[in-house]
């Protein structure tokens, strides 16, 4: 399954696209409209890499895209709902054709997964990636209550990747938030050296 999309509580954003485009003709218009179903809450988790010895070899990151029962049976119920919404009296106007996943995908959960995962795509908002705080007994932890990197020294990850779960509004306050409060923590580490 070619999956492109899909992590939750880990690195959790997913968009399983059905794409429909409508065109009617309108005095010097046409109307063209793609329909975009994001999943917020996703089940699987992405796996924890091993730690690269050398920094410049590149990250080994396997999100497990849509490899939960649940997140497939959302993926291909976001295609049912997105395809209903378009089948609607109210859009006939518009002449709708979907192109993606096209009416060849299926209705059936299997068939409709197998399409989310070949048109998915990831959004601009990736978060957990460097899984979450936490105490180092805690084996999905990988930076301290003060962004400290366990395992290596002067290192800090400051930034969206440690939230253990995405916000159901946009990140960028957040993100801020843990930026700011990750500035005042160096700044007051290196106070005490």
């Amino acid at each position: 399954m070619n999956c492109t999309e899909t992590t939750w509580p880990k690195q959790r954003c997913s968009k399983a696209n059905t794409i429909i485009s409508s065109a009617a003709q309108a005095p010097r218009a046409a109307y063209w409209q793609t329909v975009s179903r994001r999943i917020r809450r996703i089940a699987c988790l992405s796996s924890k890499p091993a730690v690269a010895t050398i920094p410049a070899d590149a990250p080994a990151i396997q999100p497990n895209y849509l490899s939960t029962d649940e997140d497939r049976r959302v993926a291909a119920d976001s295609i049912r709902v997105t395809r209903n919404i378009v089948a609607q009296s109210a859009l006939k106007l518009f002449n709708p054709v979907e192109y993606l996943p096209g009416e060849s995908a299926g209705e059936d959960d299997a068939s409709l997964a197998k399409a989310a995962g070949e048109i998915g795509t990831t959004i601009f908002h990736p978060v957990g990636t460097a899984n979450k705080m936490g105490r180092d007994s805690d084996p999905l932890a990988v930076v301290d209550e003060r962004l400290r990197v366990y395992g290596l020294d002067r290192i800090r990850v400051i930034d969206a990747s440690v939230m253990p779960t995405i916000t159901s509004g946009n990140t960028n306050s957040p993100t801020i938030m843990i930026a700011e409060k990750g500035a005042t923590m160096v700044r007051e580490d290196a106070k005490m050296r």
